[in-house]
C-alpha cells in the first residue's frame, strides 16, 4: 500500500526542473523580446543587481510572448514552448514560463497560488470553485524571496531596495506603497489590498494543468514543504 501511495504521488508530482526544450524555447522567448539568452547574459547571478535585471527581463519577455490574455486549454502542456507558439496565456500559464526560464538561468523559484479570503475563511476559500485567485512566482534573491507578477510588469521591490514575498504583503496595501523605479506597473491582482491566503507549490486544484490530467490537484511536493517551514 505504501508503495502504491509513493508511486501515485510521483506520477502526480509537477516537475519544476528546466528541460532541454525549456532551455531552447525559453531562450527564444528572451531573444524575441530583445534579450541575450546566453549563460551569464545578465551578469553574476549571485549579485542582487543581476537577480533583479534577469527577473525583470524574463517577466517582460513572457508578457511580450503572450499578447492574448487567454488561458491555454486544460489537459494539454503549458510549458515555454506552448506559450511561445500559442501566443497566449493567463497567470497560471505565464507564471509557469517565468519559473522555467528563471530556473534555466540558475535561479531558485517557487510557485504560489493565492486566494482572496475577503468573503470566505482560509479553508473555504481553498475549497470554493471560482473564488478570486491569482498565480504568481517568488524568486530567491540575495535579500530574500521576492514576488514576481505574471500579468503585469511588477515585482516586489520597493523604493528603498527591500524585497517582498507574499507573507510580507499580508496586512499591507501594495497599491499605496512606493515601489522601485524599475517597477513600471502595479500588481495585476486587485484583491491584494485585502486579506488572502496562499499555498506554495500548488499549481491547480482541479488537476487539468499537468499530466496525468486527473482530478487530483497539480502540486510539487518539494515546494509544498515551504508551507510548513
Amino acid at each position: 500500500m505504501a508503495g502504491l501511495l509513493v508511486a501515485g504521488a510521483a506520477v502526480h508530482n509537477v516537475g519544476t526542473a528546466a528541460t532541454e526544450a525549456d532551455l531552447l524555447y525559453g531562450g527564444r522567448i528572451l531573444e524575441r523580446a530583445g534579450y541575450d539568452a546566453g549563460s551569464g547574459a545578465f551578469g553574476d547571478p549571485t549579485r542582487f543587481e543581476t537577480q533583479i535585471a534577469a527577473t525583470l527581463a524574463v517577466q517582460d519577455a513572457v508578457l511580450r510572448a503572450t499578447p492574448l490574455a487567454e488561458g491555454l486549454p486544460l489537459n494539454q502542456p503549458r510549458e515555454p514552448k506552448d506559450i511561445l507558439f500559442g501566443g497566449q496565456g493567463l497567470c497560471y500559464d505565464r507564471s509557469r514560463a517565468i519559473e522555467k526560464i528563471l530556473t534555466g538561468l540558475g535561479f531558485e523559484v517557487r510557485h504560489l497560488a493565492i486566494y482572496s479570503t475577503r468573503e470566505h475563511g482560509r479553508l473555504r476559500a481553498l475549497m470554493t470553485p471560482g473564488v478570486d485567485s491569482h498565480a504568481l512566482t517568488e524568486v530567491k534573491t540575495e535579500k530574500g524571496w521576492m514576488l514576481v507578477d505574471s500579468n503585469a510588469r511588477w515585482i516586489g521591490l520597493d523604493a528603498e531596495g527591500r524585497v517582498y514575498a507574499a507573507e510580507d504583503i499580508q496586512g499591507r496595501n501594495p497599491f499605496a506603497m512606493a515601489w522601485a523605479p524599475e517597477v513600471p506597473e502595479q500588481i495585476s491582482w486587485p484583491r491584494f489590498d485585502g486579506p488572502f491566503t496562499y499555498v506554495i507549490g500548488l499549481f491547480s486544484r482541479h488537476g487539468g494543468f499537468f499530466p496525468p490530467y486527473t482530478p487530483v490537484p497539480d502540486v510539487n511536493y518539494a515546494q509544498l514543504l515551504y508551507n510548513i517551514y
